[in-house]
């Protein structure tokens, strides 16, 4: 069931697939808390193992053991300040590249595209989205979502979304980031 819609997510609807940025355009996802974490997909398989054990833990124990990751690349924490179960957007402009080294919202990326996951459901995106999924849906044939729609149903619903930078925007792919003050944005604004 996808909190805030009041019933059970039909994936084979899907058209077209909003968690994911095919031409730049912002993503779509649901948000079940107010946390949601940042990583560089190709981080996320690495530490699948990692992010599946953690989701047993409470919410609130799990900032300080995502902190604690192994791996070379910063995965980050951001809180959703005017949070509301429900879907939210965000796009390539909402992202700022920062140099800044403490702050627990910075995320590094080196795969060129973002993966921003509901704290809630990072464990079950974790086990559902692996590299070598995600490589076959990019290799498939255009208009083919089944792998990328398999995904999203694993997860309960689009709990996460796909974001791929963009030379032209501020999120220009590999580098370290963070999301811009009020973003994501409600669609229940």
């Amino acid at each position: 069931m996808v909190l805030g819609q009041g019933g059970p997510y039909n994936c084979a609807f899907m058209e077209p697939v909003r968690n994911f940025s095919f031409r730049g355009e912002p993503i779509e996802f649901e948000l079940s808390c107010p946390t949601v974490l940042l990583i560089d997909p190709l981080a996320m398989d690495g530490l699948s193992a990692e992010l599946q054990t953690m989701s047993e833990v409470p919410l609130g124990d799990m900032p300080e053991m995502i902190r604690d990751l192994p791996g070379g690349l910063r995965t980050g924490l951001a809180q959703v300040s005017h949070f509301r179960i429900g879907r939210y957007w965000l796009g390539n402009d909402d992202l700022e590249e920062t140099d800044d080294e403490t702050d627990p919202s910075v995320f590094d990326i080196d795969s060129g595209t973002v993966c921003i996951v509901d704290l809630n459901h990072a464990g079950l995106t974790a086990k559902a989205l692996t590299w070598d999924r995600y490589d076959a849906f990019l290799r498939s044939q255009v208009g083919d979502n089944s792998i990328w729609i398999d995904i999203v149903e694993e997860v309960g619903g689009p709990f996460f979304g796909m974001l791929n930078g963009d030379v032209s925007t501020p999120f220009r792919g590999d580098g370290s980031y963070r999301l811009k003050a009020n973003t994501p944005h409600s669609m229940s604004n």
